[in-house]
């Protein structure tokens, strides 16, 4: 739990197309430092990179760069100090292939049952096999179902983080902690993963 309190951050971004038109760009930033007057910083290495792996056309991705250089650059640091509205904590916790949770992350359960998985595929549920991950002692191979997916979301009234299924339920992610959660995206980059939640 020594990593409660890293934090990454949603900003919103502006670059031009090749074609010269306007272009929103959203942009999930990691290892943030977070200010009290609402800002966040990070370093120029940390935003160049968010950037890079955006996957953005070389025009975009200059149009980019210079967009916070001009906004938000500080002159005497390699320093971003930042306007947002959307900053997110880790959990402190891990999932099975040893990544940090954090606010806003989908999770699913790794699943190892053949019964489960052929029940799910009857029922039409959106299932996916997970290569590569053995866990002893199951023999069949793991799988998780999108269709079960939870957010992790955090609960002022509890103080504490806690799990939002698709029908608003919550519950304590404790069970995080046996690390057969997996972290399929967050509700940012792929919204997708928790569409008619």
């Amino acid at each position: 739990m020594n990593n409660r309190f890293m934090f990454r951050a949603v900003v919103n971004g502006s670059c031009y197309t090749s074609d010269g038109e306007d272009k929103e760009v959203t942009l999930l930033l990691k290892n943030v430092a977070v200010y009290g007057d609402g800002t966040i910083g990070i370093s120029r290495d940390g935003l160049y990179n968010s950037i890079y792996q955006l996957g953005l056309s070389s025009y975009e991705h200059d149009t980019l760069v210079e967009y916070f250089e001009d906004n938000y650059g500080t002159p005497d640091y390699d320093w971003f100090v930042i306007d947002c509205q959307n900053i997110q904590q880790c959990t402190g916790l891990k999932d099975i292939n040893n990544n940090f949770i954090y606010e806003n992350d989908v999770v699913c359960v790794v699943e190892y049952s053949d019964y489960e998985l052929i029940n799910a595929i009857k029922r039409k549920q959106n299932v996916e096999k997970i290569n590569n991950l053995k866990v002893p002692p199951y023999n069949e191979p793991p799988f998780i179902n999108k269709d079960h997916a939870q957010i992790i979301i955090w609960d002022d009234k509890r103080a504490t983080f806690m799990m939002k299924n698709r029908i608003n339920s919550t519950g304590r992610p404790e069970s995080l902690r046996n690390k057969r959660y997996v972290v399929i995206g967050n509700i940012h980059e792929n919204p997708e993963l928790m569409e008619n939640r």
